[in-house]
């Protein structure tokens, strides 16, 4: 006779039914278990990820901030439509409108040309910093935008 492998079979004598194996408590049905009176506490579950920051905000100043700095390029690298300075110029010290205030016509055209383009330097100049005050006040209603959000959305 060959000792069966069973520890059941092993010890018990022939014809005797193996003896009941032993209550482990998780192995009971699920309905059988006894359900706590309270819910589950949610504290013990694990955190939820965090979220990624939009950053909203920033894109949009950026976006503001590449407007006005093309703007600025613009208004400075334009020319005024029309005739140039050497042109109107000539047409103005052009049949003696130069006697009054200059010597000679030559002298006329050197520097009536130089107070026009002075003029227009000025004027593109005027422009820019239009542009820099009202990107300057642009900035200013943003950060304070931007501030009273965050001060309202604050926990």
């Amino acid at each position: 006779m060959e000792p069966s492998r069973d520890p059941y079979t092993r010890y018990r004598p022939e014809g005797q039914a193996p003896p009941a194996p032993r209550f482990i408590p998780d192995e009971r049905p699920a309905a059988s278990q006894p359900q706590p009176p309270w819910p589950p506490q949610a504290a013990y579950a694990a955190p939820p990820k965090p979220r990624k920051k939009r950053r909203v905000f920033m894109w949009v100043f950026f976006a503001i901030q590449v407007i006005f700095i093309i703007w600025i390029i613009a208004g400075a690298a334009s020319k005024a439509p029309g005739p140039t300075a050497a042109q109107q110029a000539a047409t103005q010290c052009a049949n003696g409108g130069w006697s009054p205030l200059f010597k000679s016509y030559a002298d006329c055209v050197q520097h009536y040309g130089h107070v026009l383009s002075d003029a227009a330097d000025t004027g593109k100049g005027l422009g820019v910093a239009l542009i820099v005050v009202l990107w300057v006040v642009a900035d200013f209603f943003l950060g304070l935008g931007y501030g009273i959000y965050r001060l309202a959305s604050r926990r």
